[in-house]
Order: structure tokens, then C-alpha cells, then sequence
């Protein structure tokens, strides 16, 4: 059975600000003090009287994820995958595409020189991803950028159940382009993916292609002059 993309993105982004554990798929900061404590021969009473003493102390309770286990750990509670993935094992079943298809609901990867998947991210909006990076940033949640990414899309897994974009796969430069409403323009494609830092607002009408790159367009009125990055 399948998940909802809609809801694995809502689950995903939930889990910004978690610690990174390798092999983390969810267990907690009390729950890894519990069994801890049980291993040491602690009783169940002490051992809540030392978890409170630590809310006390301004000490809250968190998730531990390392990267693929940020997906695993929703993808197992849903039925979706029948046993533990790895970056790699999750990489070698997506369905292979191009930056340019990327949408909400994708996954990234990083490889290693043996074409071997070393690090996965998930794509939650347009230009967006969350992963668990590391022990010193934990689960974050910041722009799709431009290192050696490879990506995929997780059919295996997941149904697509979000409203799409305007296909721009088919778009090259000098094509007419006719925006509908107002859109804001931004100064790079990178900007244009996170919506950071709005240059420029185009009105409704007809523009050029200048360039697609990485899921955006930049659009001019003047065919052949650059002009400022959208994303539709």
C-alpha cells in the first residue's frame, strides 16, 4: 500500500529541529533515558523521578533521526515499504529524473564515486527540502541548492496526491510564455526556487524565454536579454 505524498510532507516537515542519531528512526531523548536506565538495573520510579528532575532543568524531550531513517520511520508506520531502507536501498528504487521534474513529494541524493547513495533528502515544496544533516545541525529545513544532487521520485512508495505546476521540462529559450497573474521575479534561479529576496514583480502578459535551469524560468520582454528568475 501505498502513502500519501501530502501526508509524508507533513510528516517530514514536523520532524524540523530533531537531532541527528545514525540509525535514528524516531526514538526519543526520554524514551533512550528509559532504556538506558533499564539496563542498569534502575526501577521504573527512580527512573521517572530522574526524567522529571530533567524537565525540570529545562531539558525537553526530542526525535532522533539520522537521513533515510527521517523517511523510513513514516514509510514503516504506513505500510508503505515492508522492512528498513537505507539511502541507498530507497535510492535504487526510485524512478531516476532531471532537476527541471523535480516537484513536492521527490527525493534528493548524494553519491559517492562508486555510484553508491551516501545521503537522501526530501523535496517539500518548490525548491525546498528537509534532511537530517548532521549531529551538528540535526533536521533542517533550507533551499534545494546546487551541489551534486542526483534525484528520484519515490513512486514504489508514495502516490502523488498534490495540485501540479506548469510543466516547464518542453520550455527553451525564445519561446513566448504568457504569465496569467502577477509573479514575482528574482535576481537567480537559486532565489526563485526558495522564494528568497523578490527583485521584481511582472504584471500579467507575454514574455520571452531566456533560460530554464533547475525548476525555474527567466523570463524578458526583450528576446535575447536576460531578464529576472520565475518559478510557475
Amino acid at each position: 500500500m501505498k502513502a500519501r505524498t501530502s501526508e509524508f510532507i507533513t510528516y517530514i516537515r514536523s520532524k524540523v529541529g530533531s537531532a541527528y542519531l545514525w540509525g535514528g528512526q524516531g526514538e526519543t531523548l526520554f524514551g533512550l533515558t528509559r532504556k538506558l536506565a533499564k539496563q542498569t538495573g534502575q526501577s521504573n520510579a527512580n527512573t521517572e523521578k530522574m526524567i522529571a528532575y530533567m524537565v525540570q532543568q529545562g531539558v525537553r524531550d526530542m526525535e532522533f533521526f539520522d537521513c533515510s531513517g527521517l523517511a523510513v520511520s513514516f514509510l514503516l508506520a504506513a505500510g508503505a515499504i515492508g522492512g528498513d531502507m537505507t539511502a541507498d536501498g530507497i535510492y535504487r528504487n526510485c524512478k531516476k529524473i532531471k532537476r527541471q521534474e523535480v516537484r513536492p513529494g521527490d527525493m534528493v541524493f548524494l553519491l559517492n564515486a562508486s555510484g553508491k547513495a551516501t545521503h537522501i533528502g526530501y523535496v517539500v515544496d518548490w525548491g525546498i527540502t528537509v534532511h537530517a544533516l548532521n549531529q551538528s545541525r540535526g533536521v533542517i529545513e533550507e533551499a534545494l541548492d546546487f551541489r551534486k544532487w542526483v534525484y528520484g521520485r519515490p513512486e514504489f512508495c508514495l502516490d502523488y496526491d498534490l495540485g501540479e505546476k506548469t510543466d516547464i521540462s518542453s520550455l527553451k529559450a525564445g519561446d513566448r510564455l504568457t504569465l496569467g497573474q502577477a509573479t514575482k521575479g528574482y535576481n537567480t534561479a537559486a532565489q526563485a526556487l526558495s522564494a528568497s529576496k523578490p527583485a521584481v514583480t511582472y504584471p500579467a502578459g507575454e514574455y520571452y524565454v531566456y533560460k530554464v535551469y533547475g525548476g525555474a524560468v527567466n523570463i524578458t520582454r526583450s528576446k535575447g536579454k536576460a531578464g529576472a528568475w520565475i518559478v510557475l
